[in-house]
């Protein structure tokens, strides 16, 4: 479930994991224990990967937008991912 969440939201989940070890002290340990962390932390390196390796011309039909859309949000208006594609398919100089 982890690697479906976007790079945004796992940095956010990061921070709230922090906050609430501030109140209860050994959250952060007992998350980090059963690999939680790590999942988070190696989802956010392969997002960064995947975007450094992906070209401004490839488009991945199989992506779900409502990974990178904040919950309850409609992905036409409020995914990145989405609007980028969008600029891509419909900037092309057409033939005619």
């Amino acid at each position: 479930m982890i690697k479906k969440i976007n790079e945004e939201n796992l940095l956010k989940l990061i921070f709230l994991i922090i906050q609430k070890d501030k109140g209860d002290r050994g959250f952060f340990d007992s998350l980090d224990k059963v690999g939680i962390l790590s999942n988070i932390f190696q989802s956010l390196i392969d997002t960064g990967n995947s975007i450094q390796h992906q070209s401004a011309n490839q488009i991945d039909p199989t992506f779900d937008f409502r990974s990178d859309t904040p919950p309850n949000r409609d992905p036409d208006a409020f995914s990145k991912t989405l609007k980028s594609y969008h600029k891509e398919l419909w900037s092309k100089e057409l033939p005619n």
